[in-house]
């Protein structure tokens, strides 16, 4: 495994630099994606189901407010503010696919994991190579996701812009 190659290094420190310096930041971007994502994604389904259970329960009461001689329905109010929040959360999920780029993100990491772990053990279709074959087709297999992953998310940020301007 010490075999020496390009600049002196031997396979094993340039496997190494590639898997700390390119692999491991593609992971922990991949991971830092899903979970804005996510999280995004929770937060706009929240406030979408709880204004689902408050605006019926809104209806039912009578919330009256006086004030300088006029009577103001509350509930009223309260359901067009919380509808209008419901009706914002539901767009802005249809806006900026949250889920989608979610799920897309942690499919990419998730992939490039098991990748890693495939070389790792020289296991699946790198247990008959060579080391040197080997890490060309796993280095070969990591930047062609990666280059899917850039395309996929470049045609999601197009879809977002098209359904943007389509809303103005």
């Amino acid at each position: 495994m010490s075999k020496t190659i390009t600049n002196n290094k031997s396979i094993d420190t340039i496997i190494n630099e590639y898997i700390t310096i390119r692999f491991d930041k593609i992971i922990k971007h991949c991971e830092y994606q899903a979970n804005q994502s996510r999280v995004k994604y929770y937060i706009l389904k929240v406030i979408t189901a709880i204004g689902a259970v408050i605006i019926p329960i809104l209806n039912n009461l009578s919330l009256n407010f006086q004030y300088a001689n006029s009577i103001y329905d509350v509930s009223k109010i309260l359901i067009t503010v919380i509808g209008l929040f419901v009706a914002c959360s539901i767009a802005l999920e249809e806006v900026f696919k949250f889920r989608e780029k979610w799920t897309h993100s942690l499919s990419i990491k998730l992939y490039l994991e098991k990748e890693l772990q495939f070389f790792e053990h020289q296991i699946g279709h790198y247990k008959k190579e060579n080391i040197d074959e080997s890490f060309k087709s796993f280095v070969q297999k990591v930047e062609t996701a990666i280059s899917e992953e850039s395309k996929t998310l470049t045609r999601l940020l197009a879809q977002i812009d098209k359904t943007n301007s389509a809303i103005i």
